[in-house]
């Protein structure tokens, strides 16, 4: 009829099922918001069947991730609702709690950052900000992060004590005023903190599903051989929960002390007294109860078992090796355990074809140059030798991954991609851990400076 405006079908059909949609979120919101975590992911995940880029929806099940303590699943999921919405800031700041509670400080306050910059006054983002950079000992920046949290919230109470907290160790320090250099670097920092997630989103898409580096994650190791070593037993089950590691430094940022923190028990050895010292201060509690020894000592591929065998024999659930210069050869002579896997340091300057390693000098130590351990090829020749299977590296080119030959039969399925040395290697980038486009003194980029030795290579 003339003057009277038609809606089509069609439209109708559309707003019934904005409308229903918008329903079921609300009520999986009440629900989540109840404790009622299961119930609330059922209705999300039907919503997102048939809406899979319904941002609201993702970062719901974030939240219901966060709220059941499955932080990395939750920093997945506020990262695609920020990539189909980088508008929201508080999809920013969830992403930053879920990355605090993994640890990832700098994520966390990169999140922080864009989502006090989408709302200034945002306060919770502020003070979650002025707690990371507590733990940074940044202490000048916190209080000013908590001034702004207090700025629109004067009786926050927890960030009126954090902030007097910080404000005793400023003064301890007598830190000065933040400089316009200090500001510069921080933003300089925060932009190369951008840069690095975009670089390793782009390196792991094109990967196989299945490989190790999409499950790499950084709790206390160096890389994101947390995530790696989680998954590998993810796949393959433990034993024992026991450990052998030498080669940790002070201990605060090597391959075990995730294990170590979840219940496993094992060794550490290094050469350094100075190391052992710290690491008997910093973990006495677990040395204590004997959940880890400690042995300070030189490791030649002589002396290594009778190390071990003071301690462990027979099969343990991992072994992983970082001296930096004699690891093939150590690793070679170990036979008084029976590592179910193996992780161990390779030197990725040197392409996948490449079968060379350091030669023996018990007595050397590595220089910092690019002389040092072994190429991914021999370290999987000898892996073979010993009865091991190569079944990945991680994305700076740092370790490689081994699982014994008669546990990963077993396990195959669930190690579904091509697995040749040459579809597993990753080259150096170590600019990842580095925060620096390439190390001083080496303009190529590539790996460690050269030694000038330039050893005969064997293929």
């Amino acid at each position: 009829m003339a003057g009277k405006a038609q809606i089509s079908r069609k439209g109708k059909r559309t707003t019934v099922s904005t409308t229903l949609t918008r329903l079921k979120l609300t009520k999986a919101l009440v629900l989540q918001q109840q404790g009622l975590l299961q119930e609330a992911k059922i209705i999300c995940e039907d919503i997102l069947k048939e809406h899979p880029d319904h941002f609201d929806c993702l970062h719901l099940m974030g939240l219901i991730a966060l709220q059941g303590g499955d932080y990395l699943q939750a920093a997945k999921l506020f990262g695609k609702s920020v990539d189909i919405h980088p508008h929201n800031p508080s999809f920013f700041y969830h992403l930053g709690v879920a990355l605090q509670e993994l640890g990832e400080l700098d994520g966390a306050m990169t999140g922080y950052d864009l989502a006090t910059a989408l709302k200034p006054d945002f306060t919770e983002a502020w003070y979650n900000w002025g707690n990371a950079l507590q733990k940074r000992e940044r202490f000048a920046e916190a209080v000013d992060c908590y001034d702004k949290a207090l700025a629109s919230r004067g009786d926050f109470a927890e960030a009126i004590y954090n902030r007097t907290e910080a404000l005793k160790e400023l003064k301890k320090q007598k830190e000065p005023t933040m400089t316009i250099t200090a500001i510069t670097e921080m933003y300089n920092a925060l932009q190369l903190r951008i840069q690095y997630e975009l670089h390793m989103q782009k390196i792991k898409e094109k990967l196989p599903e299945g490989r190790l580096e999409h499950y790499e994650f950084k709790v206390y190791s160096q890389n994101g051989e947390d995530g790696v070593i989680t998954e590998i037993f993810n796949r393959i089950g433990t034993t024992n929960l026991s450990f052998v590691e030498f080669g940790v430094e002070n201990g605060v940022e090597c391959n075990t002390v995730f294990l170590l923190s979840q219940g496993w028990n094992g060794l550490w050895m290094d050469g350094s007294e100075k190391y052992c010292i710290q690491i008997n201060e910093t973990f006495n509690h677990y040395i204590q109860n004997k959940e880890l020894h400690i042995r300070n000592a030189f490791i030649t591929r002589d002396n290594i078992n009778d190390l071990i065998k003071e301690y462990y024999t027979g099969e343990i659930d991992l072994l992983s090796i970082d001296l930096d210069r004699n690891d093939y050869d150590v690793w070679s002579h170990i036979e008084c355990i029976m590592p179910r896997v193996v992780v161990a340091e390779y030197n990725s300057k040197f392409p996948p074809h490449v079968n060379w390693h350091v030669p023996y000098e018990a007595d050397k130590v590595w220089d910092g140059t690019d002389y040092f351990g072994m190429t991914l090829l021999a370290a999987s020749e000898l892996g073979k030798r010993k009865g091991y299977v190569l079944v990945g590296t991680e994305t700076t080119g740092a370790n490689c991954f081994f699982v014994r030959k008669d546990i990963f039969d077993k396990a195959r399925d669930k190690f579904n991609y091509p697995m040749s040395v040459k579809d597993l290697w990753n080259p150096a980038r170590y600019y990842l851990f580095t925060a620096k486009r390439i190390l001083p003194g080496n303009t190529s980029g590539c790996g460690h400076p050269t030694s000038g030795k330039f050893p005969l290579l064997l293929s």
